[in-house]
């Protein structure tokens, strides 16, 4: 099993990535709150990551997703899965 700082670390690094990356056109931070987690899910044979994070835009949920799932920046430079929830459907996290 991998030791939870290593976990830790990969979220660190996706999370500095993703806030790091350019924001899409006619985008901003709504606030600084960055939500995150780690945790087996689905099959259970990987581990998932997930960053939440608030956005003000102009753009449609599918540009917005469109614009991140093109970034590669995953971990090792992969690609990423990237799902967006309007305020009239607020996201099952944690």
């Amino acid at each position: 099993m991998t030791p939870q700082w290593i976990h830790n670390r990969q979220l660190d690094g996706l999370a500095n990535r993703f806030l790091s990356y350019p924001l899409p056109p006619e985008t901003r931070f709504s606030d600084d709150e960055v939500q995150a987690s780690v945790a087996l899910r689905g099959n259970s044979n990987h581990c998932d990551y997930r960053l939440r994070f608030n956005l003000g835009t102009k753009l449609s949920p599918d540009e917005v997703a469109r614009h991140y799932k093109a970034a590669q920046i995953g971990i090792e430079g992969g690609g990423i899965s990237v799902v967006v929830w309007t305020p009239s459907e607020p996201p099952p996290f944690p």
